[in-house]
């Protein structure tokens, strides 16, 4: 029985279509991550010769619609067509010569010279199909020997034209086979891994970590969700957004004023943003603000900001486009030249013809629509005159009321557009004016009696209140307008905590409060977490500045572990979850470390040429231990050096050289530098310390070094993906591998409390401190 079996080796094409499948679908961009680093369980040249198995094929030809109802059915012609068109081997060289004569004598008789030819031209011709047929004929043996050629004759015919139809079709049949190798590729290279895949560092692009501020790499969460009702459950005012540096504060604020927190959604709204930088004072920062909001509602509009209007006469702006209409005027002019020198002949035909006989057709037309409309309003008065009447008063209603609207709303719309233009000429320029007059008597010669007199004006800075006064005043304008329009002003402010220390951000909140008070207006400003505790904490003793001038505040939290996992799959589709969880925790769940350390991991993986697991995270924690240690001496070497504080420092110097020559992917060095950790790891290490030394930065260097071991035995083990999932199903809190990324951040609040989660944290997962080996200072 035929099937696809018998056909998958045979056809040169077949084979052909299947190589060059395995060769495209090996440059997919998550299939090449996978072979950019040779091993010993996936390379190239195993992967092709896997895919050739007979496995393989059978699984992809057997589901495969267009093989089944194209491919296979040409195949079985064609196999058909080849076994019957062998030509037999017993003919003779006289036998072949009389077929061939047979046949080109009755191709001659059929030719379309043929009927030209006269009776005696086509007389030889005849009787050589005559000769020829019978010398074949006559004999049994020669009959049976014709009727076989010109059988296997036929078939070569046929096998050409199912040779030529299965190329055509393979060609159609290219892209799925295509889709179909990819999927089934990426089914044996997991087979082929196994376990180890999880461990492996690919992925198709990382486009999210290049433009890392792009839009269309950002991961909605419930916070904005929640931010969103929020502001739709107000009607303007100050609202803080707060939480760590590189949280999300900023990312959060600008869809905020943009309208695209409901990624399904995007609201009308008219936004300014401004950043703050340090040493601004109040009365610059609102002119900064004034002026951008001026030009930010002139280019919503399409206009742009004006020169000053005291050096701006009428007759320079008219010069000024009529030079700017000029280029246009002549392609204009040289346009219509040359149309009109085109045309000038069919034209003049057309109007001669218009004025003979078309203008007699259209008189024609005329004269009769005329004199019926006459005879109809003649003899049917009432119904003429009640059907013109009120299709007239239609057209007054349905024209005026609304241009008269129109007319308002556009007039206050031109007097906004105005006033921003006459504010920013007042806010950037000092105009100066004078007008000076003469007047002279003459009189005798050499004697002149006269008189003259100048008078000048110039424009003066607002003072402050007046600046309050004005912004608040445009501004609440502009909210009114367009609020009628459905629309949101928002104003944000970000950056505040650039100010300097928390008293200097509430001073200055203090000066600028007054114009948080704009109705319909939003005011959204990025904070430090210590301006929102003095918020949350009002009225618990005291008050201060924020109570009165923050409406809400709106905290943002770091991102947990399956958020982290969200934001770096849609930065770096393929990204694997051992990998998350070590940027996770190195980043603390925030999201501008989290995209800092994913690209140090990509940048190691193409450093060091390898894509697992062990090697990448060994390089990426020793390099980051190291540099946290080295910051600790900077820090140790500001105090007095006594003995035993140089013998410390000298530790910690001897403990850095010793990470930075380990090599990261073997087992031995990655245990002697845990082993060297251990020795800063230890309860009384500020309790030992001289009274010179400062205990404060060797109780942090102790909780690190604690916080670093832990690191290193967590993620730098084969067993790690294992280990995990025993973790997550055992469902310890304190073994949860988001702890690791807030232990990060308690380490910048409470030594002692991130060493205490640390090590519930290694009792969670069984792990233990290596002893002392008593550390020399050569590598071994």
């Amino acid at each position: 029985m035929n099937d696809y079996r018998s056909y998958r080796i045979h056809s040169p094409i077949v084979q052909w279509m299947w190589t060059s499948a395995i060769e495209r679908a090996m440059r997919n961009s998550d299939i090449g991550s996978y072979l950019e680093f040779d091993s010993e369980q996936l390379s190239k040249q195993r992967l092709r010769q896997r895919m050739h198995d007979d496995r393989i094929v059978d699984d992809i030809l057997r589901d495969d619609r267009v093989f089944q109802i194209h491919i296979r059915l040409r195949l079985i012609k064609l196999e058909s067509s080849q076994q019957r068109r062998t030509l037999p081997v017993e003919m003779s060289a006289f036998e072949l010569l009389l077929v061939w004569m047979f046949a080109s004598s009755v191709v001659l008789v059929n030719a379309s010279a043929y009927p030209a030819l006269s009776w005696w031209g086509a007389l030889p011709i005849n009787a050589l199909t005559i000769y020829s047929a019978y010398l074949i004929l006559k004999d049994e043996a020669r009959r049976r020997a014709a009727l076989q050629w010109v059988r296997g004759t036929w078939f070569s015919v046929v096998h050409t034209y199912h040779l030529i139809r299965l190329a055509g079709e393979s060609l159609l049949w290219r892209p799925s086979l295509q889709v179909k190798m990819a999927q089934a590729m990426r089914r044996e290279i997991v087979k082929m891994l196994g376990p180890e895949r999880d461990t492996l560092l690919v992925f198709r692009h990382n486009a999210g970590l290049t433009n890392a501020h792009d839009p269309q790499f950002w991961v909605s969460t419930e916070l904005e969700a929640d931010f969103k009702r929020k502001l739709d459950q107000m009607d303007g005012g100050a609202i803080a957004i707060c939480g760590p540096r590189g949280v999300g504060k900023s990312t959060l604020l600008r869809k905020a004023c943009e309208g695209t927190l409901d990624p399904s959604v995007r609201a009308p709204n008219f936004h300014v943003t401004v950043q703050t930088p340090a040493n601004y004072r109040p009365e610059e920062f609102l002119v900064s603000l004034f002026q951008q909001v001026c030009r930010s509602y002139l280019a919503l509009y399409g206009h742009r900001a004006r020169g000053p209007f005291l050096f701006r006469t009428r007759v320079v702006g008219i010069f000024r486009r009529v030079l700017r209409a000029l280029p246009g005027w002549a392609y204009l002019i040289l346009g219509l030249t040359g149309l009109g020198l085109t045309l000038w002949d069919p034209a003049r035909d057309v109007y001669a013809w218009a004025a003979g006989g078309l203008v007699g057709i259209v008189t024609e037309a005329w004269s009769a629509v005329t004199g019926f409309i006459e005879n109809w309003w003649a003899h049917h008065p009432l119904i003429s005159r009640i059907a013109v009447g009120g299709v007239s008063v239609l057209l007054v209603v349905r024209s005026r009321i609304p241009v008269g609207l129109f007319r308002r709303r556009y007039r206050r719309h031109r007097a906004l557009l105005a006033e921003c233009n006459n504010y920013l000429n007042l806010l950037q320029y000092t105009q100066n004016a004078s007008n000076s007059t003469t007047v002279g008597l003459p009189g005798v010669v050499g004697v002149t009696l006269g008189g003259s007199r100048t008078t000048g004006f110039s424009s003066r800075a607002l003072s402050y209140p007046e600046l309050v006064s004005h912004f608040c005043g445009l501004l609440t304008r502009i909210s009114r307008e367009e609020r009628n329009l459905k629309w949101k002003v928002f104003i944000g402010i970000d950056e505040l905590d650039r100010l300097g220390s928390v008293e200097q951000v509430k001073s200055f909140l203090a000066e600028i409060k007054a114009i948080f008070s704009i109705p319909g207006v939003y005011f959204l400003l990025t904070v430090s977490e210590d301006i929102a505790a003095a918020f949350i904490r009002r009225g618990i003793p005291s008050r201060d500045i924020t109570a009165s001038s923050l409406e809400a505040v709106q905290y943002v939290t770091r991102r947990d572990l399956s958020e982290a996992t969200e934001l770096l799959q849609q930065r770096v589709p393929g990204f694997r979850d051992p990998f998350v969880a070590l940027v996770h925790a190195l980043a603390g769940g925030i999201p501008r470390d989290l995209i800092r350390y994913a690209r140090k991991l990509v940048e190691i993986r193409h450093r060091i040429q390898k894509a697992a697991l062990i090697p990448i995270a060994g390089t990426l924690l020793f390099e980051e231990i190291t540099q946290a240690l080295s910051s600790f001496r900077v820090l140790l070497g500001d105090h007095t050096h006594t003995a035993e504080h140089g013998r410390k420092v000298h530790s910690l110097y001897t403990i850095t050289n010793l990470i930075r020559q380990a090599d990261a992917a073997d087992h031995l060095e990655i245990e002697r530098v845990e082993m060297a950790l251990a020795t800063l790891i230890g309860p009384g290490t500020a309790a030992r310390s001289d009274a010179d030394s400062p205990p404060d930065v060797w109780d942090d260097v102790s909780t690190y070094a604690l916080f670093a071991v832990t690191l290193l035995q967590v993620f730098v083990q084969s067993e790690f993906p294992q280990r995990a999932r025993e973790q997550a199903e055992s469902g310890h809190e304190d073994g949860d591998l988001d702890v690791l990324a807030a232990i990060r951040l308690e380490l910048e609040i409470s030594r002692r409390s991130a060493h205490l989660m640390t090590e519930r944290f290694r009792t969670a997962w069984d792990l233990r401190l290596a002893p002392d080996p008593g550390l020399g200072s050569s590598r071994r």
